[in-house]
């Protein structure tokens, strides 16, 4: 448990760090113009709420799919792959049903690409510290 919790602090940074990254960009390209400035008050406010609810959201969906993906994964051949597609794929079908607008609905496709992008790197993290602790070949068992 404690290699999920690495994981999910090391996608969490990266996550914020991308967001914090895309913010002084934006802020930079701002148009000094126009009527509503982006302020340092704007960028703190909403990093802190994009760290509270992409936390919440990477401890109750990225953790569980995660040992779930080791479980389901444990005796695979080519492993990595399918731990991929269980990550991926349960992000991109989750999200992809809490946006779904029923027949002829809009799907707004960034709202389930972007998730699949975070689980993705999820899954990239947690690989690399099973690498890192040389638990890479080790077969888990609950």
């Amino acid at each position: 448990m404690k290699s999920k919790f690495s994981t999910f602090l090391i996608t969490w940074g990266l996550f914020l760090s991308f967001f914090v990254g895309n913010l002084i960009w934006e802020g930079v390209l701002e148009d000094p113009l126009s009527e509503d400035p982006f302020t340092l008050g704007t960028a703190i406010a909403l990093t802190f709420a994009a760290a509270f609810y992409s936390g919440i959201v990477l401890l109750l969906f990225g953790i569980p799919v995660s040992i779930l993906s080791d479980w389901i994964t444990r005796s695979l051949p080519i492993r990595p792959l399918w731990a991929f597609l269980v990550h991926a794929g349960s992000a991109f079908t989750v999200f992809f049903l809490l946006i779904y607008r029923g027949p002829g609905g809009i799907y707004r496709l960034g709202e389930v690409v972007f998730p699949t992008i975070i689980a993705t790197i999820f899954w990239l993290a947690d690989e690399f510290v099973k690498w890192r602790k040389g638990h890479h070949t080790e077969k888990m068992s609950l």
